[in-house]
C-alpha cells in the first residue's frame, strides 16, 4: 500500500490510517548536520533538488514551524515562492501578520501576502461541512488553508506546497533519554489527509527526510541539559541556536475569539507542550464564537475531546542512557 505522507525513500511510512506511522530506514550518520541551520538547510535542499522541476511553494505562518523551513530554503538561497495566507475574521487584523512580514525583512525574502475575508457564517459553513463537531474541532481552521491550497494550486497547477508542523520532542523516564514524534491520530489523519489529497500537493518539510531528525539526536546525545528535561519540544533549538526572538504562542483558536489581542492569556509558554492552551481555546470557540453558554460548551467539548486524550500516541526514533537522573528527587 502506499504511503500515506509523502516521505523521501518512505524512511518513514504510514500505510493505514487505523495503524501507527512505521519507522523504515532510521540511522545517525557520521557525516550528520551538527548545527540546525545546517540541518534545516540541508533539508530544504534535498527537497529542492527532487521537486526542481516544479514551482514550490514555502507555506508561511506566524509559527516557529513554518519559519524554520522558510529558513532552510532562504539561507540555502533556492529560488523558491513564499506564501503566506491571510484568513481574517469579519475584517479584522491578523496578528499572525506581524511575525512573517518581521520575518521577511530580516531574511530578505519576498513574500506574496493572499488575503481572505472571512464571516461568521463562512466559518460556520466550514466547520459544519467537515463535520468538525465531532472528533476534530481542534483541526477546523485547517479546513480554511485547505481550501486556499486547492485555490491556490488550481492556478498555479505545477505548484507544490512545502509546509511545516512540528511534533518532535526530547523525553526522559529516569536514566533513558529518547527523542520521537507524539502527537494524537487527529492530528495523523489530518496530516495524511491534506499530503494524500491528490487536489493538494504538500509536502511535508520535517518528515521529508530524516535529515532534521538526525541533528536531533546529535545535539540530544551531545547537551545534558537537554537530556535533564523530562520533556522539552525540539522547536524551541531555534530561539537558541538560529537568534529567533522569543515570542508569545499563537493558536489558532485565537482567531474565532474576541479576546485574541489579550497580553494575559496569550503570554505563556510552555517548552514541552505548545497545546498547553488548547483546551481553554476551544472552550473561548465554543462560547464566544458559536454564542454556546459555559454548560453547553463544557458538555460539547468534553464529547469532543476523547480523541485527543484518550488516543495520544508516540514512536520513539532513538533511546540511550544519561546519567542526570542522580539530580532527581
Amino acid at each position: 500500500m502506499n504511503n500515506l505522507w509523502s516521505t523521501k525513500n518512505d524512511w518513514l511510512a504510514w500505510y493505514d490510517i487505523d495503524d501507527l506511522p512505521v519507522v523504515n530506514n532510521y540511522s545517525l550518520n557520521d557525516d550528520g548536520s551538527k548545527s540546525l541551520s545546517d540541518a534545516l538547510t540541508t533539508q530544504a535542499r534535498i527537497i529542492y533538488e527532487d521537486f526542481k522541476d516544479r514551482d514550490i511553494v514555502i507555506s508561511m505562518s506566524g509559527g516557529i514551524d513554518s519559519q524554520q523551513a522558510a529558513y532552510g530554503f532562504a539561507n540555502a538561497d533556492l529560488p523558491v515562492k513564499y506564501v503566506y495566507f491571510k484568513t481574517s475574521l469579519n475584517g479584522r487584523p491578523e496578528k499572525e501578520q506581524f511575525y512573517v512580514e518581521e520575518f521577511a525583512r530580516k531574511y530578505n525574502i519576498p513574500v506574496n501576502i493572499i488575503e481572505r475575508n472571512y464571516t461568521n457564517e463562512d466559518v460556520k459553513d466550514l466547520v459544519k461541512k467537515g463535520n468538525y463537531f465531532t472528533d476534530k474541532i481542534a483541526t477546523a481552521p485547517l479546513l480554511l488553508f485547505n481550501s486556499l491550497y486547492q485555490e491556490y494550486q488550481s492556478q498555479n497547477p505545477n505548484s507544490i506546497f512545502v509546509t511545516s508542523t512540528m511534533m518532535f520532542t526530547f523525553s526522559r523516564d529516569k536514566n533513558l533519554c529518547s527523542g520521537g514524534i507524539l502527537t494524537d491520530r487527529g492530528t495523523f489523519n489530518e496530516v495524511s489527509k491534506r499530503t494524500s489529497n491528490l487536489k493538494l500537493k504538500i509536502i511535508p518539510f520535517n518528515f521529508y527526510s530524516s535529515h532534521l531528525w538526525e541533528y536531533y539526536e546529535y545535539v540530544h546525545r551531545q547537551e545534558l541539559v537537554l537530556q535533564f528535561h523530562k520533556r522539552f519540544q525540539a522547536k524551541n533549538l531555534a530561539y537558541t541556536e538560529l537568534g529567533f526572538p522569543l515570542r508569545e504562542k499563537l493558536g489558532a483558536f485565537d482567531w474565532f475569539t474576541d479576546s485574541f489581542h489579550e497580553p494575559e492569556t496569550k503570554t505563556r509558554i510552555d517548552f514541552a507542550n505548545d497545546r498547553s492552551m488548547l483546551s481553554s481555546n476551544k472552550m473561548n470557540f465554543l462560547k464566544h464564537f458559536w454564542g454556546h453558554s459555559h454548560t453547553q460548551a463544557l458538555k460539547l467539548y468534553n464529547t469532543m475531546s476523547s480523541p485527543y486524550t484518550d488516543d495520544f500516541v508516540r514512536f520513539n526514533l532513538y533511546s540511550f542512557e544519561t546519567d542526570v537522573d542522580k539530580y532527581d528527587l
